[in-house]
């Protein structure tokens, strides 16, 4: 009699990535290759326990689905499902035979099976462990998904009748008197975590949760449990900024081996950061739907791939909801503008412009409740330097809303400017003073609105530029500071060239390329991950250049862009004046 969900199933699956029969991501590849490196250490602290990762895929043959056209048959596990089961349940230390993993990161696509191999890892967990005394966890954002999760399990557990006999269903609860052991939820909005002893959480769509308070309250709870398990399932987000995604880029490290973290498994299926940029344009290829979704004709069925790219052919918030769900690409906002690896590849914060190099700048003074954004472009580098400031009343009003204000102002990114509401702008004075000191500092653009005073008095300060005649205009003295129209005409072709140097990587000058850098502040990349864009189509353009105009738009965006602002600002004031002020023959313009 054949055996389900044998291991050999997972054995193959291995050799079939390895072999590049099965295509997958990067990440994937790097995992596999972690079992087998781990499987030839003889070395090492750990061994593969054969027996027990079989019981435990012997376990999921004893459940049964609850949907569609499998409902009431076994759970047979697809092999990359196999896969991820042995090792969490095979691996074990040498010095207590207890479990190497204690915590696994799973990060994949819609409708590939996600609810119901939680929900048959809890199971196991809540039964078949041997933890006297076990609370397993269905944790989710709130407890509306919480409750979505338990109910998958508990549909399961009753679907099952050699699962069902053997537990106490309840509403809210599932109990297996053997072990006096509990099932239930936890969620942010729900009762509280404290005081919880958690040997098994599995833990819903981490991409939605704004701070770790939930996952750090449950994993304290775990200290006195001998082998738990942490098990996180999510797709991808549209917040670079979050918890999730921090994550994910350590397990993205220990994939590569730059991190050396034994007891954290990953997997994390997708598309190539190569793959991606091409995606975007070239989203509706079907070979990029498989090769991100593991459960490709299984139960990601095609004809339902096909309906949601062609709703998302309408729609330009369908497309992202199809990139991010479908094929886990991460974006940096609910409809993309720079992806956010595209601009990550180009910080360099090493780099420092030398002494006199030339830049141009832009302030965007926003309001004095909210941030305020300096920016400088050093073109003879292509290089973006920004100054953030923000107020003590703002950083508790964020921390309510989950962005981590505190960790950027610790680590130098975001200047607390005063201890009041309203920013005292001396902060930025001073920045500026050192910054007119240190390099050749020409136009700086700024906003009018809100920003008279400040602009006279830095006006008074700083020297005018001369700007010399070009046969057309007079020579003439111009103040530093010069205001910058707000107009989307205005500001579409700066945008424009932003976006080109951000994602190209390099701009083209006199026929050399200068590669792209900034200053890899990461307040920054939560700022461009906010940016929704303004778009005017113009009737009659002048070029196709021209055809539409376009603007980050603050009204519109989900949250702070005011650095993005004053990037494009100091980007388009080196556009307006650079050619206009060149060093003359006889006379130092500057």
């Amino acid at each position: 009699m054949e055996l389900l969900n044998d291991l050999k199933s997972a054995y193959q699956y291995a050799k079939d990535v390895r072999s590049g029969k099965i295509n997958v991501s990067r990440p994937i590849k790097q995992a596999i290759e972690r079992f087998y490196s781990d499987l030839d250490q003889t070395e090492s602290n750990f061994y593969f326990d054969a027996t027990a990762a079989q019981k435990a895929l012997s376990f999921f043959a004893l459940l049964c689905f609850t949907k569609g056209d499998w409902k009431g048959k076994p759970f047979v596990l697809q092999p990359w499902q196999c896969f991820i089961v042995a090792n969490i349940f095979g691996w074990k230390k040498k010095s207590n035979g207890k479990r190497r993993f204690t915590e696994a990161y799973i990060e994949i696509p819609k409708k590939n099976g996600k609810s119901e191999l939680a929900s048959g890892i809890s199971l196991y967990m809540l039964m078949m462990d041997g933890e006297g005394s076990a609370e397993v966890y269905a944790a989710a954002y709130n407890t509306k998904q919480a409750n979505i999760c338990f109910r998958a399990a508990k549909s399961m557990a009753k679907a099952s009748p050699h699962i069902r006999k053997r537990l106490e269903i309840q509403t809210y609860v599932m109990i297996h008197h053997q072990s006096e052991s509990i099932m239930t939820t936890v969620a942010n909005d729900g009762d509280g975590t404290e005081g919880k002893g958690s040997s098994c959480v599995s833990f819903d769509e981490y991409h939605v949760q704004k701070t770790n308070d939930l996952k750090n309250s449950l994993r304290s709870g775990m200290a006195a449990r001998s082998q738990p398990l942490f098990f996180t399932i999510t797709t991808a987000g549209d917040d670079v900024e979050c918890p999730c995604y921090e994550f994910r880029d350590l397990c993205l490290k220990i994939l590569s081996g730059l991190a050396k973290i034994e007891n954290i498994f990953c997997m994390i299926y997708g598309l190539d950061p190569e793959d991606e940029d091409e995606a975007a344009e070239n989203w509706q290829n079907p070979e990029y739907w498989k090769k991100a979704n593991p459960n490709y004709g299984v139960s990601v069925q095609i004809e339902y791939l096909i309906e949601a790219k062609n709703e998302a052919n309408n729609s330009g918030e369908k497309k992202v909801d199809f990139l991010t769900k479908h094929l886990n690409i991460w974006t940096s906002s609910s409809s993309i503008w720079i992806p956010a690896d595209k601009y990550q590849a180009r910080a360099k914060p090493e780099f420092k412009p030398p002494k006199g190099a030339v830049c141009y700048g832009g302030i965007d003074l926003a309001s004095t409740k909210d941030i305020c954004a300096m920016s400088f472009y050093f073109p003879d580098y292509n290089y973006f330097m920004r100054f953030l400031y923000t107020t003590k009343a703002m950083i508790g009003k964020q921390r309510k809303s989950g962005i981590n204000y505190d960790k950027w102002i610790q680590e130098g990114w975001l200047i607390v400017a005063g201890q009041t509401a309203n920013i005292n702008y001396e902060y930025l004075k001073n920045d500026l003073r050192h910054c007119a000191e240190y390099y050749d500092m020409r136009f700086i653009g700024y906003d009018r609105f809100n920003s008279s005073q400040l602009v006279t008095e830095l006006n008074d300060e700083l020297s005018p530029i001369y700007v010399p005649g070009n046969g057309k205009t007079k020579s003439k003295y111009e103040d530093r500071l010069q205001p910058f129209d707000q107009s989307i005409k205005a500001f579409s072709v700066p945008t424009k060239e932003y976006d080109d140097i951000m994602r190209n990587g390099f701009v083209d000058r006199d026929g050399v390329e200068i590669p792209t850098m900034h200053d890899g502040n990461p307040v920054m990349n939560w700022m461009l991950g906010n940016v929704v864009l303004n778009r005017i189509e113009q009737s009659s353009p002048i070029d196709e250049d021209d055809a539409t105009y376009i603007k980050p738009d603050k009204g519109k965006s989900k949250d702070k862009i005011d650095g993005v602002i004053s990037d494009i600002m100091a980007l388009g004031e080196y556009r307006a004046w650079h050619y206009e002020t060149q060093y003359s023959n006889d006379i130092n313009v500057w």
